[in-house]
């Protein structure tokens, strides 16, 4: 079975610098107070060498204020964005060594949008600035990171619901996406959410004539699974990432030990078929003893010797879950308070011989009784530089605007327009790091240690 490999979530690496290359046909440099290299227009047009700007002129000199102010380029046209190639375009209309400015306007005006975007383009991929999203077809290292989002969101239509979980997918930005006992259609959705999300549907499972209660969902960077098994309690899917074909499966057990013999049964047959690394993710309604539960009655022995044996028979590992003890709670506040860890994660022996440095995390619990899974993994531990990221907040700040502008008129370049002002953005990345940390502080690690405390408080 041939499936093309995708890409999961990956560290970035710095952006390299540009370079600035000397012209050698530029006989001539002036410095300006702003660092542009400027090759004078109305030298090159006297030169008696010369007759024309189209002979002599670099087709890529950015014309500047020194061409404004010797009356070779009418003002208002001296932004970036204006080559001096745009001007050989109205050559012709030279009369006595002085531009007809009308002509200048109607030559500039249809360049300039093109190249200001070009150079935007440009400009935005050297200050490696970084959006809610990180762009997948950026310079990135060998290290690949699967992440897969598991929640039993218990009602997926309510605004609380679906705020939560942008909120997880925006942070966490997951390869994939399973929600379980959404208790709505998936049509009732509306496109605009998974399109926000940079999500695209995979499939639901197989009910019958019941309303399905599992969604899975892939980000877009990742090619389409190919789908193993739908049944009623679970969904198998196949799909590559970094060249290594790799199978989950998606679980949404039911109530009755009697029905999860069914859910066992399918793992059985899934196992013998199988021959690529395997994981499994979701809510089995299952513990293994009574160190899973708090609170209430033991729990069945039958089903924890049934869910024991399922899991040596299909070679799975129980992965330990960071974060919260139990993923599952009654919520009540009497002495039947009952706590479980009923969502969990199964990897069996070639998946760890495949990606070793693998985890499970679980977020807080916020608008449902069960908690949020992370799971992820790699072939390698992840390292490298973290990209720099705008912050909307720094916005509100009262010093910031004071800082940018100091950091940009302190730094001091020169060369052409486009590498002064990358050369600046880095610059100015550097002064915001610095200043984030001395205003802010580490506003993840604050965050962190605030869901550390509401999942201690649960």
């Amino acid at each position: 079975m041939n499936v093309s490999a995708g890409h999961a979530n990956e560290v970035d690496e710095d952006d390299e610098d540009y370079d600035d290359n000397d012209d050698s046909s530029v006989e001539e440099i002036y410095e300006d107070g702003s660092g542009h290299n400027n090759h004078s227009l109305e030298r090159t047009y006297n030169s008696p060498q010369s007759q024309s700007w189209h002979d002599t002129v670099v087709e890529d000199q950015f014309i500047n204020q020194t061409e404004v102010s010797t009356g070779a380029v009418p003002p208002g046209f001296e932004h970036v964005g204006f080559l001096a190639k745009d001007v050989s375009l109205i050559t012709s209309h030279v009369e006595k060594g002085v531009l007809v400015e009308d002509n200048l306007v109607k030559a500039l005006s249809k360049s300039q949008k093109k190249k200001q975007k070009q150079q935007a383009k440009h400009v935005a991929a050297a200050a490696a600035s970084e959006g809610p999203y990180p762009k997948r077809d950026r310079k990135k290292s060998k290290v690949c990171i699967i992440k897969v989002l598991y929640w039993n969101i218990r009602g997926v239509g309510n605004s609380d619901s679906q705020s939560e979980l942008s909120n997880i997918c925006r942070s966490h930005i997951p390869d994939l996406v399973c929600i379980s006992e959404p208790m709505v259609a998936f049509d009732s959705i509306s496109s605009a959410l998974w399109s926000a999300l940079n999500l695209d549907f995979v499939t639901i499972n197989d009910r019958g004539s019941r309303l399905p209660n599992v969604w899975l969902l892939r980000g877009r960077h990742v090619p389409s699974p190919v789908i193993i098994s739908n049944m009623e309690q679970q969904v198998t899917i196949q799909v590559s990432f970094d060249n290594e074909l790799s199978q989950f499966s998606f679980v949404y057990a039911s109530t009755s030990y009697i029905k999860r013999r069914d859910l066992w049964h399918d793992f059985s047959v899934i196992s013998a078929q199988t021959t690529v690394p395997w994981m499994a993710i979701g809510d089995f309604n299952s513990v293994l003893g009574a160190h899973e539960k708090s609170g209430g009655p033991p729990p069945s022995r039958i089903s924890c010797l049934e869910f024991q044996n399922m899991s040596d028979a299909c070679d799975f590992v129980h992965l330990d879950t960071a974060g919260a003890r139990f993923s599952w709670t009654n919520g009540r506040r009497t002495r039947v308070h009952v706590e479980l860890r009923l969502d969990i994660s199964l990897c069996n022996t070639s998946w760890f011989e495949a990606w070793p440095y693998s985890s499970c995390i679980a977020l807080p619990r916020v608008v449902s009784d069960h908690t949020p899974l992370i799971f992820s993994a790699s072939k390698l531990s992840p390292s490298g530089p973290k990209p720099f990221r705008f912050q909307s907040m720094w916005l509100n700040h009262p010093t910031f605007r004071d800082t940018v502008a100091t950091c940009w008129s302190s730094s001091k370049f020169w060369g052409c327009p486009m590498f002064v002002t990358v050369q600046k953005l880095k610059a100015l990345k550097s002064c915001l790091r610095n200043w984030n940390k001395m205003v802010f502080g580490d506003v993840h690690q604050n965050v962190n240690t605030a869901r550390e405390a509401l999942s201690t408080i649960q």
